[in-house]
């Protein structure tokens, strides 16, 4: 295990590192991981320790461990067993340190980001800042990551769960929304014409008010993680404290 490495036993062991703030401790920021490159040694790793190590706050760093480099957070065969298991872990921090669930921040890019949109959404948190996220999942690790879409969809062609998948953050906007939104991304990111954009639409359509940064620094979606945590420092409100 790493250094302040910790497991959360719950329906499914969690992995995950806290570190408690200094003294900004009625925030807690979420940091959801996104998939190793393909050739990594390491399957599943923290991100973005150390860019916001200086950030004075709870932060939670949350490893997605199952499956052969990640799930997103939900489980085997769409199980939900991961994420009840996360969330459980969410709460118990958010308990323990008697934070309101307006101050929590889920954050992360790419399949990271993903994972922030749905669990900001769906679970009425304060903030979402996301990054060069995948807003139809199955679509992109269908090809992209076929070792998560058979853990997450099974080996059997599953038109049902492809849709349900594609779906499941989109879903999470048919109620009305208090989560401010933060979104970073860029045109010349291969994914942006099939996962940005669309969702950003959709945004539009129902009156979903959010802030999009178009970077143009990006060149490809593999930049996204030198430039989301500046997006976060430059972004984050005002009651975020830097050490």
């Amino acid at each position: 295990m790493l250094q302040d490495e910790k497991m959360y036993n719950s329906n499914l062991p969690i992995k995950y590192i806290v570190k408690e703030g200094r003294i900004n401790k009625d925030y807690l920021l979420v940091v959801f991981s996104g998939f190793s490159e393909i050739n990594a040694e390491r399957k599943h790793a923290y991100n973005y320790m150390t860019p916001l190590k200086n950030l004075d706050c709870n932060k939670l760093f949350i490893l997605d461990n199952y499956g052969p480099t990640g799930c997103y957070y939900f489980g085997e065969n769409m199980n939900l067993e991961v994420e009840s298991s996360v969330m459980s872990l969410i709460t118990n921090i958010i308990r323990k340190n008697k934070i309101r669930y307006e101050n929590v921040i889920t954050a992360g890019s790419s399949k990271g980001g993903s994972a922030a949109l749905y669990f900001g959404l769906k679970y009425n948190f304060g903030a979402v800042f996301a990054g060069a996220f995948q807003s139809k999942i199955a679509d992109l690790i269908s090809f992209r990551r076929p070792e998560a879409y058979k853990y997450l969809l099974g080996e059997e062609p599953n038109p049902t769960g492809h849709q349900m998948l594609n779906n499941i953050i989109y879903k999470q906007l048919n109620k009305e929304i208090f989560t401010k939104l933060y979104l970073i991304s860029s045109k010349k990111d291969w994914q942006h014409p099939e996962h940005i954009q669309p969702f950003l639409n959709t945004l539009e359509e129902k009156q979903i008010p959010y802030l999009y940064y178009e970077c143009e620094e990006m060149v490809d979606h593999s930049d996204i993680g030198r430039h989301f945590p500046d997006f976060f420092n430059k972004t984050s409100p005002k009651y975020i404290l830097f050490s």
